[in-house]
């Protein structure tokens, strides 16, 4: 490229800048080369964007912020239940099954919910943990109330938020969290922690924040979405998506 004279951006998502520690010494030298041939480097949200700065200084003038856009032409409200009928009140988690995801204290926090409140889970995604997460929703007697409708695409996607009242995200790191501005085009709040992206995307009127990797502050957090959700107005997040994330807007 640049013997063509082709400029050349980055568009930078790697979860490890969130991460303590999170590079060797080759994968940053590999990074310097790539940034120091680059016209501009791009960060998917704020938190990102310091994180980068702090570690490349060098590329300070390069660097700049983009956020993952969101369809709100394919993602928009598809309610098919009723606002005022919250019983069950259906959460909605996607992701791929891997590790940093925290799926099984999602669905140890939704063992403890269902003790007190009439609610359900739907799982979305695929990946290496599938069997344990299946296997521990076994363990805890709730086969009736999480379901596992594998990978869904885009507009299945959007026909399951229409089932469901609220999304909860439980990542221990996150650059941005595409599924949040998808779930809040589509009208749902979000319960989610605060991992990297999810600090930058939700907005106090769109959704609830809680501590990463702790259990008790996931289960506060989604003990409050079911008693505040109707002060949650579809509307207001729905148009605060648009203006901020919309590939139209």
């Amino acid at each position: 490229l640049q013997k063509m004279k082709i400029p050349m951006g980055v568009s930078e998502h790697m979860k490890e800048f969130i991460l303590q520690n999170g590079f060797t010494k080759k994968q940053l030298n590999g990074i310097q080369r790539c940034y120091n041939h680059a016209s501009f480097i791009a960060a998917t949200s704020k938190p990102l964007l310091e994180r980068m700065k702090n570690r490349f200084p060098e590329s300070l003038e390069k660097m700049t912020l983009i956020p993952n856009p969101v369809d709100t032409s394919l993602f928009k409200p598809n309610r098919q239940i009723s606002k005022k009928q919250n019983n069950p009140f259906h959460f909605i988690a996607c992701g791929l099954f891997r590790d940093e995801k925290e799926f099984p204290n999602l669905i140890n926090v939704f063992s403890q919910l269902t003790q007190t409140y009439d609610c359900c889970l739907t799982l979305v995604g695929e990946g290496k943990q599938e069997n344990q997460l299946r296997k521990l929703v076994e363990k805890l007697n709730l086969q009736k109330r999480v379901s596992f409708p594998g990978y869904l695409s885009p507009i299945k996607l959007v026909e399951e938020m229409g089932k469901s009242h609220a999304l909860v995200l439980s990542s221990s790191v996150e650059t941005f969290g595409m599924v949040i501005v998808e779930a809040m085009a589509c009208g749902l709040p979000v319960v989610a922690t605060r991992c990297g992206g999810p600090e930058f995307t939700i907005h106090v009127k769109t959704g609830i924040l809680v501590e990463p990797n702790s259990i008790k502050s996931l289960a506060d957090g989604m003990m409050d979405m079911i008693n505040k959700y109707p002060t949650f107005d579809e509307d207001v997040i729905r148009n605060y998506t648009v203006e901020k994330f919309s590939t139209t807007s």
